[in-house]
């Protein structure tokens, strides 16, 4: 068994890459285990994979076949090899208007992508400062009060129009009187997605 040295791994899910790093180790032909630093919160089985390994040898796209329960060990099967290329989305500070509403219900979720029409108007919604720290994958920003870790959320981005997204928390840490919550995009909207990543082409070229 080769175990490599520190690699990034491209998780392709939904519809908004995730960047992890973690070792990756050969388990038999075509086959491999990733191991993140950071154990996954999100399902990511059947997703696909793009590693990137730091050095000249050609990239890997990988099908992730299995994940165990606390989201630790990655099992992958090669798809194809090629030319190295690193791309992942920039995390930038800019003014994003954003309402979320924390939801366990799976109906509620899919009624909020698919129905513009559906509003949650009696519910307690959180309403972050604007300027907050975000990329196409998600945002991060500070509130009064603990969103735990893993809660999902209805979440409306405000641009041109409204743009919608389903979001989980993958950081809630106390910081004095405030929480630093970090939110990742499981779901968007294609408008969504396309506002986020013209926000980021837009502010890329004013810092040029």
């Amino acid at each position: 068994m080769t175990v490599t040295p520190a690699v990034e791994l491209l998780c392709l899910t939904q519809r908004a890459p995730l960047l992890l790093q973690g070792t990756l180790e050969t388990t038999a032909e075509k086959e491999w285990r990733f191991t993140p630093d950071i154990p996954l919160q999100i399902d990511v089985v059947d997703c696909n994979a793009i590693v990137n390994t730091g050095d000249d040898k050609p990239m890997m796209t990988l099908h992730i076949v299995e994940q165990t329960d606390d989201g630790k060990v990655l099992e992958l099967r090669t798809i194809s090899t090629h030319p190295r290329e690193k791309r992942s989305y920039p995390r930038l500070f800019s003014m994003i208007n954003l309402d979320a509403l924390p939801t366990a219900s799976d109906s509620e979720m899919e009624t909020w992508i698919a129905d513009p029409q559906f509003t949650k108007a009696d519910a307690d919604w959180i309403h972050p400062e604007p300027f907050m720290n975000f990329s196409v994958n998600g945002v991060a920003f500070t509130w009064s009060s603990e969103v735990p870790q893993n809660t999902k959320l209805l979440v409306q981005l405000e641009g041109n129009v409204h743009f919608r997204a389903i979001a989980r928390v993958v950081r809630c840490a106390k910081n004095d009187d405030n929480w630093d919550i970090a939110l990742y995009f499981e779901q968007m909207t294609d408008a969504g997605i396309q506002h986020l990543v013209d926000l980021t082409m837009r502010l890329q070229d004013d810092m040029l």
